[in-house]
């Protein structure tokens, strides 16, 4: 009874040990950290079908899922708390997923410890790697973990700051459906490629989740229900 006991204060003890915030950062060191940042408006099975993949695959001991800031205006996300609460509803106490509040800025400072410790990847839909493949707008910073709030202070809370913040060494590819991205040949904006095509759920996206929502349409096999449940009690995409 005794061991029960303890074990289950420990369990209590360590409930909220994956928000980034409260982690003591020591303990994520030597650990591989996929970076897999979206707008997750909504977050859909697509998105958690991303996230049990790497994990059952071994491809990272966690994955840090981020909800991008509403700093882009045209892209009229729906409020930060809202996107939030949708990853805190899943993922709050899994013991492999880390979620956060912190602002890009903040965010590098708490891992900024990491970068010589260990070994991050970022995640990228197929979409993703197609919209920016022609285009080196963001190469000087992305990916580089540059530093945020010394170099460019002006992106501590964007989007941008988001892609400037982690220092990836590797990059993990989802194709979506009717997408190939077999023509990176095992490279990526000079990183190493690990490409995987989402099997399941290779056609969902928020757009056309939202857009279901707006006609009212049936969510349950899109959403996980947390998630529906927030789209629900918030009268989300009704516009």
């Amino acid at each position: 009874m005794a061991y029960i006991f303890f074990a289950l204060s420990f369990l209590l003890a360590n409930a909220h040990a994956v928000y980034l915030e409260k982690t003591n950062i020591n303990d994520l060191k030597q650990s591989r950290i996929a970076y897999y940042p979206g707008s997750f408006d909504p977050l859909h099975y697509g998105h958690t079908d991303v996230v049990k993949t790497i994990l059952s695959k071994g491809l990272a001991d966690y994955v840090l899922i981020y909800a991008l800031p509403n700093s882009d205006d045209s892209k009229k996300r729906t409020p930060f708390s809202i996107r939030f609460a949708m990853l805190e509803s899943l993922y709050a106490h899994h013991p492999k997923v880390l979620v956060t509040k912190l602002m890009p800025a903040d965010m590098q400072d708490k891992l900024q410890p990491l970068f010589h410790h260990a070994k991050f990847s970022v995640v990228l839909g197929s979409d993703i790697v197609n919209t920016y493949i022609n285009t080196n707008q963001y190469d000087a910073i992305w990916m580089q973990g540059l530093s945020i709030r010394h170099t460019h202070p002006n992106h501590a809370t964007t989007s941008t700051g988001a892609i400037m913040a982690i220092p990836a060494e590797q990059v993990i590819a989802f194709n979506r459906e009717a997408d190939d991205l077999s023509f990176l040949k095992g490279i990526y904006k000079g990183r190493p490629v690990v490409l995987l095509t989402a099997k399941d759920f290779a056609g969902l996206s928020s757009t056309q989740t939202r857009f279901c929502a707006r006609q009212g349409d049936s969510l349950s096999d899109m959403v996980p229900p947390e998630v529906a449940k927030i789209i629900r009690e918030n009268r989300l995409y009704q516009e």
